[in-house]
């Protein structure tokens, strides 16, 4: 299932880019510059990965987002702690 989502998503006449974070390395399918109907970031780690699909609104609005904005939303992400036992999951109350 994950061959078919990821063929459907990555552009058709792509580049493919290396691309590394503080604790991510992985690649990134297409070019925002040559404006395709959607770009995938694919990042790893050795405890897991992520998967950005930046897609436009068909072939009348193509994807409308540069280069830069790419590389903050991939610089943006970070690991978090696993035990979240420290906090507090009680439902919140609903106000009236």
């Amino acid at each position: 299932m994950l061959l078919v989502i990821k063929a459907i998503t990555v552009p058709e006449q792509s580049g493919i880019y290396s691309i590394q974070t503080g604790n991510f390395r992985g690649f990134q399918y297409g070019d925002p510059h040559s404006r395709p109907r959607n770009v995938v970031a694919e990042l790893f780690a050795d405890d897991g990965g992520v998967t950005f699909i930046f897609a436009g609104q068909g072939k009348e609005h193509p994807l409308g987002i540069s280069q830069p904005e790419i590389n903050r939303v991939v610089q943006s992400l970070h690991k978090t702690r696993e035990n979240f036992s420290n906090l507090d999951t009680k439902p919140l109350a609903m106000a009236r």
